[in-house]
């Protein structure tokens, strides 16, 4: 698979970014000596304002900012482990939680070699209680990945690395071209789609949307038997869909693909459209990704499988579609002119 199709390694410090949702630097959480996440020096982040004007006319706010940064990077950079990647604390219509909400969100990433275990770690707004919600077990940071936790108030932190169902689709709107090529290789692919939604119900996106958008849908999706499967794909414009061998994203390949386009759940208008017969474990899980570019006129993305005992699912039922961690919601709300968030 194209590398060019996963998420690379993002700058620590950014420079200022002006955009409509306000957003906050990304900070280095420093750990401890000792490896304990509940002795890390708790750091905090301060509000960037979104233009040159703001900032000068908030010039205590933005001299506390660069004193932060000094501070930080007073640290060596192999003490650095997880980021406070990005804060968003007006979300009114980017990213939607499980229940469809858009909610504010925090988003820590991974900068180390090796996976992190944020069971014991906390998030606060609260400077005299950092430790005011608590990661539960099971929750782990791979090298380079990234992790978002609502700031919804709504508390919940289940416990286990069971996944949670649904697939993550990505659009990602105002690219022109109808090929595949034009999605992966656009800047805004994959790291900052336009908007995202949680699908559920069935291994298919909405039908006749838009115009010169591309979108991915991905996630796990866990084998009811044992024995070969077959895969099929369904899309208008160009579709692929890739599959991997384990629940790791990094084993992706090609599995089927549509050269041209398809009708809504036409099944059968090219040979590309149908993979080759793929073993896999019953209760497994394997990692999947669809991905479409519409041009113009009509648009659809499906995905659809023959089991073992041959059963045609066409599209594939929600039952068998998970995301690989749990949804995590804080049990408080970021203030929309921003504030103090602890990561201890």
């Amino acid at each position: 698979m194209d590398k060019r199709t996963f998420p690379p390694a993002k700058m620590l410090f950014p420079p200022f970014r002006f955009a409509k949702l306000r957003r906050f630097p990304k900070v280095t959480r420093i750990p401890s000596p000792h490896g304990s996440p509940s002795r890390a020096t708790p750091l905090f982040l301060i509000l960037l304002p979104e233009s040159i004007p703001a900032m000068l006319s908030n010039l205590s706010a933005f001299l506390r900012c660069l004193a932060f940064l000094a501070f930080a990077a007073s640290f060596s950079p192999l003490g650095a482990s997880v980021v406070l990647n990005e804060i968003v604390a007006s979300n009114s219509a980017t990213i939607a939680d499980e229940n469809g909400d858009f909610e504010d969100w925090i988003e820590l990433y991974n900068t180390g070699t090796e996976p992190v275990d944020l069971e014991g770690w906390h998030l606060s707004d609260d400077p005299d209680n950092h430790t005011r919600w608590t990661f539960p077990a099971g929750v782990v940071i791979a090298p380079g990945d990234y992790l978002v936790v609502w700031a919804s108030g709504k508390d919940r932190a289940p416990a286990g690395s069971e996944p949670a169902p649904g697939l993550l689709r990505e659009v990602f709107e105002g690219i022109p071209g109808s090929t595949i090529a034009d999605l992966i290789e656009h800047p805004t692919f994959p790291e900052h789609p336009s908007s995202t939604n949680i699908v559920t119900h069935l291994f298919e996106a909405p039908s006749n949307i838009d115009d010169d958008y591309g979108q991915r849908m991905h996630g796990l999706i866990r084998a009811p038997q044992t024995g070969n499967y077959t895969f099929w794909i369904a899309s208008d414009d160009n579709g692929l869909l890739l599959l991997s061998p384990n629940s790791s994203p990094a084993g992706a390949v090609e599995i089927a693909s549509v050269p041209g386009w398809t009708s809504s759940r036409q099944w059968d208008k090219y040979p590309e459209q149908q993979s080759a017969t793929i073993p896999l474990v019953e209760g497994e899980y394997y990692y999947i990704s669809a991905l479409m570019k519409e041009g113009a006129g009509g648009d659809n993305l499906a995905v659809g499988w023959r089991l073992p005992n041959g059963t045609l699912q066409r599209p594939v039922p929600g039952q068998h579609l998970f995301q690989p961690t749990p949804y995590l919601h804080t049990n408080f709300r970021i203030a929309a002119d921003g504030e103090p968030i602890f990561l201890t």
